[in-house]
């Protein structure tokens, strides 16, 4: 009887200790996951909230603002070219007594025509001038037969050069219209008469 009462007392006593020992061995093993937790914690990396600056956000392009259409402005005139300058060395005749010149420089050019080239160039720009009258214009042109000449109206034999050289440059006109090309036509066929009566058979 006393052998059993010491066995069960034994077995109590050593069941006892399995159990603390089973409380020792879990109460370590939670201190050792709790240990590992801060740790991992510890060693985790912070994350920082990011804020994003004005000047990382994309510029927004106002929609540009266009002023009213505008008429195209009224083209300008064309402008009047100068004529050459010259001095001439005497009156030449006018065409017709009496009538207002509209270019009163154009008949003292025409008698130097063959002679001057400023004044040359200067009754060309004026028998193409659209402003000058038709009538003007076709004294302009018909008078090389009777202004210039060494006794003024009136040629000489000695004049035959100068004939020749007006026939040269109305023969190069360009008639800008049908006054000119018919005063054209009628001082080449009077040049070419004087010619025939000064140059002889």
């Amino acid at each position: 009887m006393n052998k059993i009462k010491a066995l069960l007392i034994v077995v109590l006593v050593a069941g006892i200790g399995c159990v603390s020992a089973r409380i020792i061995y879990l109460k370590r093993q939670a201190r050792a996951e709790a240990a590992r937790y801060l740790a991992r914690a510890r060693t985790r990396p912070e994350v920082r909230s990011v804020h994003r600056t004005p000047s990382s956000e994309p510029a927004v392009s106002e929609p540009a603002v266009t002023a009213a259409s505008e008429p195209p402005p009224a083209p300008k005139p064309a402008p009047v070219r100068p004529r050459p300058q010259f001095t001439p060395p005497q009156p030449a005749q006018p065409g017709n007594p009496g009538r207002v010149l509209h270019d009163p420089m154009a008949r003292e050019a025409m008698a130097l025509v063959g002679n001057d080239p400023d004044a040359e160039a200067y009754w060309l720009a004026a028998i193409n001038d659209p402003s000058v009258p038709g009538p003007e214009r076709e004294d302009l042109i018909e008078d090389l037969n009777e202004n210039g000449f060494i006794n003024g109206r009136t040629p000489v034999p000695a004049d035959l050069p100068l004939i020749l050289r007006r026939i040269e440059i109305v023969e190069a006109l360009e008639p800008m219209d049908e006054v000119n090309a018919a005063a054209k036509q009628e001082v080449l066929k009077d040049l070419g008469n004087m010619v025939d009566r000064f140059a002889g058979p």
